[in-house]
């Protein structure tokens, strides 16, 4: 968010300095260098903010699903094989961490814009395994 509104004030003052015309080449060519920049970077932001708030509730219900089979397979644990369950355990640390990192980065003032809060809103799996708490 904050990045996006470092670019906005950028673009503005660089067609402030585009419009009054002061002396020499130096200005005029940095306020237009600074403009461009500026305009490509509102571009890409703003290609990435839509881009993620037309996928974002497809991307929840995806991860609603995971964590709902998740939980299924923590139930289930007893039928498993070792293998199954250190496969589970691995399962359960990367849905704790894709959640965590969603968390921390859409509560980022800097970055809120582009992260699904939805997703950092969902809560982590609890499992504890050899001894190992997740």
């Amino acid at each position: 968010m904050i990045i996006t509104i470092i670019a906005i004030v950028l673009f503005v003052v660089s067609i402030g300095y585009l419009k009054y015309e002061t002396e020499g080449w130096s200005q005029p060519f940095m306020s237009i260098i600074t403009l461009i920049t500026t305009s490509v970077v509102l571009v890409v932001v703003s290609i990435i903010s839509i881009c993620r708030l037309a996928t974002e509730h497809i991307e929840y219900q995806k991860m609603q699903m995971q964590q709902e089979v998740l939980e299924y397979r923590i139930e289930k644990i007893e039928t498993l094989d070792s293998y199954a369950e250190v496969q589970l355990y691995h399962d359960v640390v990367e849905f704790n961490k894709t959640v965590m990192h969603n968390r921390y980065w859409a509560n980022n003032p800097w970055t809120s814009w582009f992260h699904f809060k939805s997703i950092g809103d969902m809560g982590t799996i609890e499992f504890e395994w050899g001894g190992i708490e997740e």
